[in-house]
């Protein structure tokens, strides 16, 4: 699932805005408690379905072609990239109960890596490498940033963090996380959503954030 989610975010370069890249992302979390409910029986509350609903609708107000603009593909191997990432979650929270974790994580980076390196030949063998990467000191400095800082540092910055602030706020920082994206593509690439598209993205946020906080959840164990 891994390797699934990181191939569909490459396959959409060029096909896609940044800003709606991460909105679309971001509806991993809404899917998790879906996905973990059909593959590993783990029950999703009813905070877990209205944030879902919320988010699916958002994602409908953002991604609906308008003027007689044919539908970007893009929006969908994001949506896919989305559910794939939400059932590796899902997996592993469900492994990593009856393993333990750090092989857990160890084993699924090596297994991402060896079958990255076997789909990337078996392409190259059939022709499908149309702008092959040259091997030199710029490539490697890419490859390393994405490997230490955004899959390894990032990661343990993340399970520190989490071990320090409560789960409100956790799912709080989690459902900026699309928010952060659209800044930042708007700062650097200059990208706007229109009034239909942001009214969509703002509903993917609260639909994380529904789902997140868990409200009528915690009501009904306070009651």
């Amino acid at each position: 699932m891994q390797l699934h989610g990181y191939s569909v975010l490459c396959c959409r370069a060029g096909l896609h805005q940044a800003t709606k890249a991460g909105f679309i992302t971001g509806l991993y979390l809404v899917f998790t408690p879906l996905l973990g409910f059909v593959f590993f029986q783990a029950r999703p509350t009813r905070d877990h379905i209205a944030g879902l609903i919320v988010a699916l609708s958002g994602f409908i107000l953002l991604s609906f072609p308008r003027g007689g603009e044919p539908l970007n593909w893009g929006d969908v191997l994001i949506l896919c990239a989305a559910m794939a990432w939400a059932l590796h979650i899902a997996a592993t929270s469900a492994f990593a109960r009856v393993s333990d974790t750090r092989t857990l994580a160890a084993v699924q980076v090596m297994t991402v890596a060896v079958m990255a390196v076997t789909v990337h030949l078996i392409l190259k063998s059939l022709g499908f490498e149309h702008q092959p990467n040259t091997l030199d000191s710029k490539f490697l400095l890419q490859i390393g940033y994405m490997a230490i800082m955004v899959t390894f540092v990032a990661a343990l910055i993340q399970t520190w963090a989490q071990g320090r602030v409560s789960s409100t706020h956790a799912a709080i920082f989690y459902a900026l996380e699309p928010v952060t994206a659209a800044v930042f593509a708007y700062m650097v690439l200059g990208e706007q959503l229109g009034f239909l598209r942001g009214i969509g993205a703002a509903m993917i946020v609260a639909g994380v954030m529904v789902s997140r906080l868990r409200l009528a959840t915690r009501k009904k164990l306070i009651a």
